[in-house]
């Protein structure tokens, strides 16, 4: 609770009491610009029911509920020349002491964490390739070894080139195939010559 309006906030909602007195200097760090008292109240209590940490009910306060009913500049928790970054950064600094697994985010450590990260133990392996391989642009290894591999595994008979010669497909005379007339999507009608693949 703050002492000039009463005004509180939560720091936890399952507060124990042997970590009370950690609560009471998170209260105080999240607040450091003003005098703050550390209360608590059942989960499914109210304010009106909050107690300190020295047993003084928070409806006993001067202060209680003072909030409600009128506005003091003068109370705040940071100074009028502060930012919240700055007022809070004591608390900041808590929690980080307090949760080491965490890990703060800044712009510079979301670039670094986007970033690849290579293995310097991986040991990239140049295959040679098979005899009959079709030869493929060059591919740098450290940016794609799977691909460069890939690559070299084709061979003439897979990709359809056959003694230095493409494949040819079937081969229609100007006679074969039904011919029509279609209107095409420019609205000119034109003469289409229809060939069934053969299966």
């Amino acid at each position: 609770m703050r002492s000039c309006d009463g005004a509180f906030f939560p720091v936890s909602y399952s507060a124990t009491a042997g970590r009370l007195e950690g609560f009471e200097e998170m209260c105080r760090a999240l607040c450091p610009n003003a005098d703050v008292s550390l209360y608590t109240y059942p989960a499914s209590g109210d304010i009106e029911e909050a107690v300190s940490i020295n047993g003084a009910r928070y409806v006993d306060s001067p202060a209680a509920l003072k909030y409600r009913q009128s506005l003091d500049p003068n109370c705040s928790c940071r100074r009028r020349d502060q930012s919240w970054a700055d007022a809070l950064a004591g608390a900041e600094a808590k929690l980080g002491r307090e949760s080491k697994g965490d890990i703060f985010v800044t712009p510079e450590k979301s670039a670094e964490m986007s970033r690849p990260r290579i293995d310097p133990k991986a040991k990239l392996t140049k295959a040679a390739p098979p005899p009959d391989a079709v030869a493929s642009p060059s591919v740098d290894p450290a940016l794609d070894p799977a691909l460069t591999q890939q690559a070299a595994t084709i061979s003439r008979e897979a990709s359809g080139i056959a003694g230095g010669q493409a494949q040819t497909g079937a081969r229609y005379g100007e006679d074969q195939g039904k011919t029509v007339e279609m209107v095409g999507p420019d609205g000119v009608k034109r003469r289409v010559r229809i060939i069934d693949p053969t299966l």
